[in-house]
């Protein structure tokens, strides 16, 4: 009996769309993650509409979901991608300052709440607050024992019973 095997073609180079590059959209995307300037003003201050913008993001997400198609986690499209808009997103504002354990709080309030709607609005900051602190902490945790014991001890403490294996 004879394997069929499928083999996905490896997508056709895409330089820019409407002017953007794979990263500068990246870029474009982390902007207007910040939520703090209306979509419209982001998008003119790059000569684009929201047309435009549309229809530059469909091209590049198809781009992305055909690399990985094709090259599975040899996929290099998406890492590129994501470099860029965690670097951008880096240069629009700074992380917010806090502890490990204060850290380890917010992620309990979190994973209690089910979403980090509540847990952000109380202290005032956005989801891309949330996720240049996450980068940052999940660095910090890393590379500071110290810290990740901190950070784990907490957060053991903040759940019920049982729902935290150590």
């Amino acid at each position: 009996m004879e394997e069929s095997t499928t083999t996905t073609a490896v997508p056709p180079r895409l330089d820019e769309v409407h002017g953007l590059t794979l990263k500068a959209h990246a870029e474009i995307a982390a902007e207007l993650a910040e939520g703090t300037v209306p979509p419209v003003d982001v998008l003119a201050k790059h000569e684009l509409d929201e047309a435009k913008w549309n229809e530059a993001t469909t091209q590049w997400m198809k781009y992305l979901a055909a690399d990985v198609q094709a090259r599975g986690a040899e996929a290099r499209a998406p890492l590129v991608y994501s470099d860029a808009f965690a670097q951008a997103q880096g240069r629009l504002a700074e992380p917010p300052q806090i502890s490990a354990e204060d850290y380890a709080t917010l992620v309990a309030e979190i994973m209690a709440a089910g979403d980090p709607a509540g847990p952000l609005a109380r202290r005032g900051w956005s989801n891309a607050d949330y996720i240049r602190l996450s980068r940052s902490m999940a660095t910090k945790l890393a590379s500071d024992e110290e810290a990740h014991e901190r950070y784990f001890h907490r957060l053991v403490h903040l759940q019920p019973k049982g729902d935290v294996q150590s």
